[in-house]
């Protein structure tokens, strides 16, 4: 299965797969304009962040666990 995610700053949507593995997910997050990388929490939690503002956190231990940030009202839309 795979879906669209439109992002305007990347100026052309992406195909996504709803199976991705670890170093497809980081290269995503990292294409993002401005992004940066780090282990703000424990070496166990890659957060990913634009202008000091987390958007995704990665679990190291278990690399098939992401948390994303999403506006709220859209979130109950996806549930």
């Amino acid at each position: 299965m795979h879906g669209w995610l439109n992002n305007a700053s990347l100026g052309r949507p992406l195909l996504v797969s709803s199976i991705m593995d670890f170093d497809t997910l980081r290269a995503l997050c990292l294409a993002l304009p401005a992004t940066a990388e780090g282990l703000p929490y424990d070496e166990d939690v890659l957060a990913f962040t634009v202008a000091g503002k987390q958007f995704a956190l990665l679990s190291l231990a278990s690399p098939t666990s992401v948390n994303l940030k999403c506006d709220p009202e859209y979130a109950l839309e996806l549930r």
